[in-house]
């Protein structure tokens, strides 16, 4: 029987490992999904500690519709792009190989370990699955998923298990993309960027989505989720200003000449 475990966030595409590191830090028992098996070594190496004191369990398998066995393909130089999807693995051309692992729906691992009371899903395509299996029941209270390359980024399979509020978050530096966003942009230019001859960070600073990241006194390491639930910048969004944000997010990185399939971007959703 599932039931919600506040104490519990499951870092579902575990790769190096930096998220699980981060959410120990902070005092979470992690279950920490990953269908390479050397990023399963690694995080047994590198979290020995944590795995003796039963504060980590380490699953090697990949998340999919049923139990069985898939082919899994891995990246050789980049390994957060491996996945389930030749294509994505082989992305310009990079060597990769294949191993075949097993497959469990995500639903099994929530009867087994319990609700997390935070969900971070970066499975390179099947995120879906973890989503959809949390219908009928309780729902983590915060959740972070790569946002799809469907037309709503994936937004609509959240709301239908019962998410009402989000933010779109980038990556590349864990701010929040605005619909409009020419004020959080002109703060951040005069705080840190080019507008700082004008002397006006000292007053600019504390406004920025930069500085609410710092506030936090944590070294998150590239390629990682960030920040996750309320130490996210930037305010909470309806599913319509939701969607609104993605497509002005996709059309400016449209106007800068890169296709929007190769930006990173995650939903964070709450209840």
């Amino acid at each position: 029987m599932r039931a919600l475990q506040n104490d519990l966030v499951y870092d579902v595409g575990m790769n190096d490992g930096s998220d699980t590191g981060y959410y120990l830090n902070q005092g979470f028992r992690v279950v920490a999904i990953d269908a390479d098996p050397a990023m399963i070594e690694n995080g047994r190496q590198k979290f020995a500690r944590e795995v003796a004191e039963e504060r980590l369990t380490l699953l090697n398998v990949g998340v999919s519709s049923e139990r069985g066995t898939a082919t899994f393909w891995i990246c050789e130089d980049k390994a957060e792009w491996n996945s389930f999807d030749r294509a994505r693995a082989s992305h310009g051309g990079r060597p990769h190989h294949s191993v075949e692992i097993p497959t469990i729906p995500f639903g099994e691992v929530l009867e087994q370990y319990g609700v997390p009371y935070f969900l971070k899903i970066d499975i390179e395509g099947h995120d879906h699955y973890c989503v959809a299996d949390l219908q009928g029941g309780p729902i983590p209270t915060f959740l972070s998923t790569e946002v799809q390359a469907v037309p709503d980024g994936g937004l609509g399979l959240l709301e239908q298990v019962g998410y009402q509020r989000f933010k779109l978050i980038r990556q590349k530096d864990w701010c929040a993309a605005r619909k409009r966003g020419t004020l959080q942009h002109l703060l951040t230019s005069a705080a840190y960027g080019r507008l700082r001859p004008l002397r006006l960070a000292w007053l600019t600073r504390r406004f920025t989505d930069r500085y609410a990241i710092e506030s936090l006194r944590y070294r998150f390491e590239e390629g990682s989720s960030g920040p996750w639930g309320k130490d996210t910048p930037g305010p909470w969004l309806n599913p319509a200003q939701a969607r609104a944000t993605l497509l002005a997010e996709r059309e400016r990185v449209r106007r800068s000449g890169i296709d929007p399939i190769h930006m990173w971007w995650d939903w964070h959703a709450t209840l």
